[in-house]
């Protein structure tokens, strides 16, 4: 009776334990394994793992959940040993990456030597199954030791941008071969890299095209790891590998990197790699990255793409090439057009003492005022129109208005004095052959100043007549044309 009810207590326990463990809903449909080849989530509890040594595809149940970590249960005998039938038991912790896209995972279950160094655990049937016994791998886990876990069809949203020591065109060897005959293209398109076969056959990455995608990279101890995806239509996992995983570091002007297929080794290195592995040295060419992810990938937290900034540049380009702009449609407006400037003595505006030489024609706009062509400056620094020059302006002092011109200010002349007209009267207005003398004119200003000369001259004709009693013809002066300091001006 004893015995019954521990065995019904014991199926209870592990029946709802089998119910309480499920996989992430999103898990579900097939996915492409890094060193499980095909996994097919067919519902939440269950998953089929192909090609496990003898025992060909096994359908594991989820025998239960720690945290991240999957103990699974094969839901038949795998094999029979010594009599004993036996079942096969493993451990996945899962950490997704990208929803129903990419995970990564540690196959957790060290390796068993019965089982042709597969991962499981063989254990009889119904056999209890811990934690401890079955996901037996040491921790911390080694660097770079993940796998991956990619959606069939999602590649697109499991692309990520290839890390930086790779963002270059490079020559390359493969195990010692090509070189300076090779090309590694990782410009034309950041997130592969692209393995020209025509200028060197020799097979990299275990790609027979040559053409694959990084998809997942992490950096420990200064060398990044970077698990790649084979683009191929179909691989052998014997030759050809639909994964493989590279350690790439730079040294000078070199960069250094091992290959391995599906995962990399726990002993790997960027120049230490044990078969089936190979060595690769790459002689980089610049060439300029757009380092954009395409729209359609998603980034891992750990594996942030660089995102460019030529839109940052351009537009501080932009913003500089408008300033210039702006400052020269100032200084052509301000300073070359033609007309009204702004006037000038001596280095400063002649209207205020405050505006010095440097930069003046700027400096001085602020203070002084337009003035017209033909207009001059008085020796006190006032503004007068090309009416008040001659009448007003006495000072001959060249002037410099503000597009540079030097000008000279033309006095007015001074109107004769009532001295001038008594040493007038004297003068004789014979000759000695007697005939009548032609007076000199008399250059004025203004015209009142010519008529009043001309009324003087007159007078001193009739006295002279007077006084000889003879009859003398006296010539009016001719009129006198004059030029007016407006004139000269205009002139200039």
């Amino acid at each position: 009776m004893k015995i019954l009810v521990i065995c019904v207590i014991y199926l209870a326990y592990v029946s709802v334990g089998e119910t309480a463990c499920t996989f992430p809903a999103d898990l579900l449909g097939i996915w492409d394994s890094s060193s499980l080849e095909q996994l097919n989530f067919t519902d939440t509890s269950t998953v089929v793992i192909p090609n496990i040594h003898t025992y060909g595809a096994v359908t594991f149940n989820c025998e239960s959940v720690s945290g991240s970590k999957y103990i699974l249960r094969s839901s038949s005998t795998v094999v029979t040993l010594f009599g004993t039938p036996m079942e096969a038991a493993t451990c996945l912790q899962l950490v997704q990456v990208t929803s129903s896209a990419k995970y990564t995972y540690i196959h957790a279950t060290t390796p068993l030597q019965q089982a042709g160094n597969e991962r499981v655990k063989l254990n009889p049937v119904s056999a209890s199954l811990t934690e401890a016994a079955v996901c037996d791998e040491s921790t911390p886990y080694p660097d770079g030791t993940y796998d991956i876990l990619i959606k069939n069809g999602a590649l697109s949203l499991a692309t990520v941008t290839c890390p930086d020591v790779l963002l270059s065109k490079f020559s390359y060897t493969v195990d010692g071969n090509c070189f300076s005959n090779s090309s590694l293209d990782v410009c034309s398109d950041n997130t592969k890299l692209q393995f020209n076969y025509s200028i060197c056959s020799s097979v990299a990455a275990y790609s027979s095209g040559g053409d694959l995608s990084c998809v997942y990279s992490n950096v420990y101890n200064s060398m990044t790891y970077v698990t790649l995806y084979n683009n191929d239509a179909t691989t052998d996992e014997s030759t050809t590998y639909r994964y493989t995983c590279m350690v790439v570091a730079a040294n000078g002007s070199l960069v250094y990197a091992t290959q391995n297929p599906q995962h990399c080794l726990s002993t790997q290195t960027s120049n230490n790699v044990t078969s089936p592995g190979l060595a690769l040295i790459l002689k980089p060419i610049n060439c300029a990255v757009d380092t954009t992810p395409s729209p359609t990938t998603t980034i891992p937290p750990n594996n942030e793409a660089q995102v460019g900034t030529a839109s940052v540049a351009a537009g501080t380009t932009i913003a500089i090439i408008a300033v210039i702009a702006l400052i020269f449609l100032l200084l052509f407006f301000l300073v070359f057009r033609k007309g009204a400037p702004y006037p000038m003595k001596k280095g400063q505006c002649a209207c205020s003492s405050k505006c010095g030489p440097l930069m003046y024609c700027l400096s001085c706009q602020c203070c002084c005022g337009k003035v017209g062509r033909g207009t001059k400056i008085d020796p006190e620094g006032h503004v007068i129109s090309p009416e008040e020059i001659g009448v007003v302006a006495g000072n001959e002092e060249s002037q410099v208005t503000g597009n540079g011109r030097e000008v000279d200010v033309i006095p007015a002349p001074t109107p004769p004095g009532a001295k001038d007209i008594e040493e007038l009267q004297e003068i004789s207005t014979s000759s000695e052959d007697g005939k009548p003398r032609r007076l000199p004119p008399i250059e004025t200003s203004v015209s009142e100043t010519v008529d009043e000369n001309e009324t003087q001259t007159q007078q001193t004709a009739e006295q002279s007549l007077d006084a000889n009693d003879s009859p003398t013809t006296v010539t009016q002066a001719e009129p006198v044309e004059v030029e007016t300091a407006t004139d000269k001006t205009e002139n200039l």
